[in-house]
């Protein structure tokens, strides 16, 4: 797990997914002496979780005990909240997802449980259904009440994006199946959109593959103790069983 500036990383270990634990508490030098806090978990099918601090919880006080996130499991009050990534997701070639935890503070109770909602269907990507109806006879927060809202955001990723290679053997690297040359030694990350710095066209060489990734996954980073040479070039290709293709090379200077 990674955190810092709003951001919590997450990543599978071992096939298991992962789980994080958050408490909240108001400073004893606080502007405020008492607030009330709420949790929206934004979930990546459009799901809306309300349950992580429950409609009725008491107020934080200035200098006082946290507020734990937690949620109601068959009767247990559990802390450790579990981070999943849908199974179908590698069939739209999607190995991260981002979640978000939307913090809600206010000078006054407020009511999030209406705000609940089921997520959509990744099987069935024409629909649009949201969970319930929901009555409308919640009461409003008046508009003279204090309030503000924290956002942090989640990734959570599989595993096995990242690994050593050695030369003349295979590595499966999410959707790719990558391919080393004799003589190569080095490590193959597949890297995300968000974590790719946007650059010029003349910075990927004479010789683009046309063979881009898709979903959210967009370079092949290769940290290698010698270069590649044009003669023993490094190969790849899409290893999911629902996207076959030929085998592409990558040369010293060409893109993905």
């Amino acid at each position: 797990m990674h955190a810092g500036n709003d951001i919590i990383e997450l990543k599978y270990k071992n096939g298991e997914s992962p789980a994080f634990r958050l408490s909240i508490a108001l400073k004893a030098d606080a502007p405020v002496e008492k607030c009330f806090v709420r949790v929206l978990y934004l979930g990546s099918k459009y799901d809306i979780f309300t349950e992580l601090i429950r409609d009725g919880e008491p107020a934080l006080v200035s200098g006082g005990p946290p507020l734990h996130l937690t949620y109601i499991d068959s009767g247990r009050t559990v802390s450790a909240i579990p981070v999943s990534i849908d199974e179908l997701y590698p069939d739209y070639n999607h190995y991260e997802i981002s979640d978000y935890l939307k913090i809600i503070v206010s000078a006054a109770d407020v009511r999030v449980g209406r705000f609940a909602q089921e997520a959509l269907e990744l099987d069935q990507p024409g629909s649009r259904g949201i969970g319930g109806a929901r009555s409308g006879a919640e009461k409003e927060v008046g508009e003279s009440v204090a309030w503000s809202v924290f956002h942090c955001r989640i990734f959570t990723a599989f595993e096995g994006l990242e690994k050593n290679a050695g030369p003349g053997g295979e590595v499966l690297l999410g959707p790719l199946a990558v391919t080393t040359p004799t003589g190569f030694s080095g490590k193959l990350a597949l890297l995300p959109e968000r974590k790719v710095a946007v650059t010029g066209p003349d910075a990927w060489g004479d010789a683009p593959s046309e063979n881009a990734l898709d979903g959210g996954m967009a370079a092949l980073r290769l940290e290698m103790t010698e270069p590649l040479r044009p003669e023993d070039p490094l190969f790849y290709c899409n290893a999911h069983p629902k996207r076959l293709c030929a085998p592409c090379p990558i040369m010293p200077s060409s893109r993905l």
